[in-house]
């Protein structure tokens, strides 16, 4: 295809095949080398502003999507002290938040006073004693509704939890390869995997669509909901509170975009970041009682630098 480009000249409009386009580019950038305005997102995903642009006719889209949760991960040192985070956190709509269930001495102190079917429970277990200690604490709860429960033991009445966290340094196309490979192993009809997401829109965006569109092409019987993991920076060296709430807006607009079910930052220890994390909650009720954002469906799709990613990370899986 040689798609004419067409540039104002003395208000007359001239033609210029792709080649001589990228000719004058090479001029006005005084450059012939084009190669380090290339962005090698993966080694086989590249964004190239320079290449002839066609259009991806029938692109791929997401499914409609939920409305995006921030998740809470608690980590416990004391459980009254936990539980009185959680309690003043689901004020705020806190409705995912993750255990680790080998810190739980006492499941009652830590729950004293909520409902568990109002949230969803990432728990996670090292320990065999561990899990019985929580179910031997759900079966003495007399409660009609359905707990929403996602953990990492194998069990029947569960979502089953597949935590790709800590591969932080796994290429993004090897990352969905090894999705692909464990979600076929495993037998559970309810998924929830939770990945690790980097800070450029054109390393979320493309990524987590990719991952999307593949799984629920490979996996039509199976439901499988994302979960992202994101270690904001500025908690290495606070110097702007303003910017670690900058930073979690952003990153929280791009899942909302790409089809995430719950976004995750760090860990919250003490009560003192209690205030921080309500802020990120609002973040999570601002983009979807005001901004609608999840009314949209697949708003990012048609656009050619999105579609294009996708497409590369597809052709790879």
């Amino acid at each position: 295809m040689d798609e004419k480009i067409t540039q104002s000249s003395d208000n007359q409009w001239v033609e210029h095949s792709h080649e001589e386009w990228i000719e004058l580019v090479s001029k006005e950038l005084k450059s012939k080398d084009l190669e380090s305005k290339r962005i090698h997102i993966d080694n086989e995903v590249i964004y190239d502003p320079f290449k002839e642009k066609i259009r991806i006719e029938n692109g791929q889209e997401i499914s409609d999507v939920a409305p995006l949760s921030i998740g809470l991960q608690l980590d416990i040192r004391d459980n009254k002290v936990a539980n009185q985070i959680l309690l003043r956190l689901l004020q705020n709509d806190l409705r995912v938040v993750q255990i680790d269930g080998d810190q739980v001495n006492d499941w009652n102190v830590l729950l004293n006073g909520i409902i568990p079917e109002i949230i969803t429970m990432i728990l996670t277990f090292r320990s065999i004693d561990s899990f019985n200690r929580f179910d031997q604490y759900r079966k003495s709860k007399d409660t009609k509704g359905k707990w929403n429960i996602v953990t990492d033991n194998k069990s029947k009445h569960e979502s089953f939890l597949i935590d790709y966290s800590s591969y932080q340094y796994l290429r993004p196309s090897e990352l969905i390869k090894c999705i692909h490979n464990d979600v076929a192993l495993t037998t559970a009809k309810d998924i929830f995997i939770k990945i690790p997401l980097k800070e450029n829109l054109l390393e979320v965006i493309p990524f987590v669509r990719a991952l999307r569109i593949s799984i629920e092409k490979a996996f039509p019987t199976k439901e499988v909901k994302i979960g992202g993991y994101r270690e904001l920076k500025s908690n290495k060296a606070v110097t702007d509170d303003n910017q670690r709430v900058i930073e979690a807006t952003t990153i929280a607009m791009y899942c909302a975009i790409s089809g995430v079910d719950t976004l995750f930052f760090d860990p919250i220890i003490s009560d003192e970041a209690i205030n921080d994390n309500r802020i990120l909650l609002n973040i999570q009720n601002i983009l979807s009682l005001e901004s609608q954002m999840h009314s949209a469906k697949d708003s990012l799709s048609g656009s050619y630098i999105i579609d294009d990613l996708t497409e590369q990370y597809l052709a790879i899986v």
